[in-house]
């Protein structure tokens, strides 16, 4: 059986796409062996774990949750925050039957929160197959409950925090990050800033931590993690394929219908 090294994108879509995608993401990883990346797992939590908090919080402080959404395009959320939002809201009222009931809304968020959530994005993996070069510690501690509403934060400063090995990995792939700065002709324009940050951590990498970390070379951490025997696997084609073309790394389009090396 092929292994494959998940990125963020195949895990969540499992959980999160249409169902048709799902079924079709599933067929096509049911012949590989999954793994990933501790750096995905922090990713997960930072997103999907973050923003089930936010849409908990939100529902506690409303009387019902109609007023929740409504409080919810008042928040300073990026486009992609808000989808996410939906998505586990979506997630939520598709199995308590009760689209906007409150009380059954609050009572599968807590649920998924303190134990479904994580263990199901990471049901597809092989446990043994999770590596941990970076130490990424960005999605702990696990959020806690403080009063009616839980207390959670991302971590991802410029200090880094104790744990984190984001620079010994950078260092140990220095000639990796050295074919990012120079990049093939896929990593255009649009990855400028992705080329300028690679050569810039090349040069210090300190230069790697904070949003430079978790935004800019997110995926390129990823591929990078990937072992040698496990192709590179993500729904999202346009940044991996490239990135992975710079790092001579094989890459498996998990998009239904696209599954090929």
């Amino acid at each position: 059986m092929a292994t494959v090294f998940a990125d963020t994108t195949v895990l969540a879509d499992l959980m999160f796409a249409p169902p048709e995608e799902q079924d079709a993401l599933r067929k096509g990883l049911a012949v590989h062996c999954v793994w990933t990346t501790r750096y995905v797992i922090q990713e997960l939590r930072c997103t999907f774990l973050r923003d089930a908090v936010v849409l908990h919080d939100l529902v506690v402080d409303s009387d019902t949750t109609e007023i929740a959404l409504r409080r919810l395009t008042r928040r300073y959320l990026s486009e992609r925050r808000l989808r996410r939002v939906h998505a586990v809201l979506a997630l939520v009222s598709e199995r308590t039957g009760s689209y906007l009931g409150r009380e059954a809304v609050l009572d599968r968020l807590e649920a998924l929160i303190e134990f479904g959530l994580m263990a199901e994005l990471l049901a597809p993996v092989d446990p043994d197959g999770i590596t941990d070069e970076t130490g990424c510690v960005r999605g702990e501690p696990e959020p806690q409950w403080r009063g009616n509403r839980f207390d959670f934060e991302c971590r991802g400063s410029k200090r880094q925090p104790t744990g984190c090995r984001i620079e010994e990995f950078h260092q140990k792939h220095t000639d990796e990050l050295g074919k990012l700065a120079q990049g093939p002709d896929g990593l255009d324009a649009v990855h400028k800033h992705l080329r300028e940050t690679a050569a810039a951590v090349l040069e210090d990498a300190r230069q790697g931590r904070g949003t430079n970390c978790y935004r800019v070379l997110a995926d390129c951490i990823i591929a990078m993690s990937a072992p040698p025997e496990a192709a590179v696997c993500s729904t999202n084609a346009t940044d991996f394929c490239p990135i992975c073309e710079a790092l001579g790394k094989e890459f498996v389009d998990a998009r239904p219908g696209r599954q090929s090396g």
